[in-house]
């Protein structure tokens, strides 16, 4: 994630002569990431099992006969961002004492085979079955000396289909709302045209790589502004549960133009309409919830990977602005055969009268 250090939001107005006479209004605009955070990217069972290990997360395996469960140390598959196969994990016999885990001798391994990265295979002593967990870098799901989380307490209390489905639960990719922009203006396609390549200004570099400052240098609108998460400082990105809000201006007919990258994918973002969500009805001024106009876009700047995933995006990328060329160079609604959420399932935006 590009990350940027200046402590305020921004704001930019340009005046313009033909405004005189239209009513004007400034809003409260409210930005909330209602996605899930999920602490584990992929999970799987079985006496084999393949699932993907990205760049920035661990492995862990826990093993059984139907009696016993052993478990593994986070194991980091990675390292400078170059795959590195320990060719088989150790396992440990894991017991509960005093309602704490606490790990003992070391026991069997479990073969580990780099497929594809991030594709990992795993294989089970014989006679063993395997439960593999891959979560972010330094999250183990199952620390040691620590009250066990509900669903490894489920499987030790026996209850396998209970526990595998508490993992099934947690388990997704996270989609993290870059910081975004927010513009006002009279005429459309301010943003970007529908079939045509990214015009250069600034767009390609908040849907790569969360970084919306160079679209306040734009002066195609009456007022812009841009948002992060306030919390943590700077232009965080937006996690689930975050929630910010920024105050712009508007004058009689004119619409919110708004952009805000979808992490984590290579150039994805979510975006308002190439016409912009009106802010008056009229002469009056629009309230409310406007999520279900947002929709998303890809910027046809970077080839895209598998959501979650891919070695190109942020937070895993080596630096900004990296990643193979798309073979499609347009701006368009995305359609690459990945699954992705709705819109108004990572952001919830509404806007409000300022006092």
């Amino acid at each position: 994630m590009n990350i940027l250090i200046s402590l305020s939001l921004l704001a930019c107005t340009k005046d313009t002569d033909d405004t005189a006479e239209r009513i004007s209004q400034r809003f409260v605009v409210t930005v909330e990431n209602v996605g899930v955070l999920y602490p584990i990217i992929e999970s799987g069972s079985g006496p084999t099992v393949s699932l993907n290990v990205p760049v920035g997360a661990d492995l862990t395996v826990l093993a059984t006969d139907g009696a016993q469960w052993l478990i593994s140390e986070a194991t980091p598959f990675y390292v400078d961002g170059q795959p590195q196969s320990p060719g088989n994990i150790p396992l440990l016999e894991l017991q509960l004492l005093d309602g704490e885990i606490e790990r003992r001798r070391s026991v069997d391994k479990v073969s580990v085979v780099m497929e594809e990265p991030p594709l990992v295979g795993l294989t089970a002593p014989d006679g063993w079955e395997i439960i593999a967990l891959a979560a972010p870098h330094g999250a183990e799901p199952a620390p040691e000396a620590t009250v066990p989380a509900d669903w490894l307490q489920a499987l030790l209390d026996g209850d396998r289909p209970g526990g595998e489905a508490q993992i099934d639960a947690l388990t997704g990719i996270t989609h993290v709302a870059g910081a975004g922009f927010a513009g006002v203006a009279l005429d459309e396609d301010k943003l970007f045209t529908l079939g045509q390549s990214d015009r250069g200004q600034g767009l390609s570099n908040l849907a790569e790589d969360g970084n919306p400052l160079p679209l306040l240098e734009l002066d195609t609108f009456s007022n812009s502004a841009v948002f992060a998460d306030q919390e943590s400082g700077g232009y965080e990105p937006l996690m689930p549960g975050t929630v910010t809000t920024f105050e712009i201006e508007a004058t009689e007919g004119e619409s919110l133009f708004f952009a805000s990258m979808l992490a984590q994918t290579n150039d994805l973002f979510l975006g308002s309409p190439p016409q912009g969500i009106p802010l008056f009805d009229g002469e009056t001024p629009v309230e409310g919830e406007i999520s279900d106009a947002l929709v998303l876009y890809d910027a046809g700047t970077e080839a895209n990977q598998p959501p979650g995933l891919g070695s190109d995006q942020a937070p895993r990328q080596a630096g900004p602005d990296t990643g193979a060329v798309d073979e499609d160079p347009s701006v368009r609604e995305v359609d690459d055969g990945y699954t992705y959420p709705e819109p108004s399932a990572v952001l919830s935006v509404t806007v409000a009268l300022a006092e």
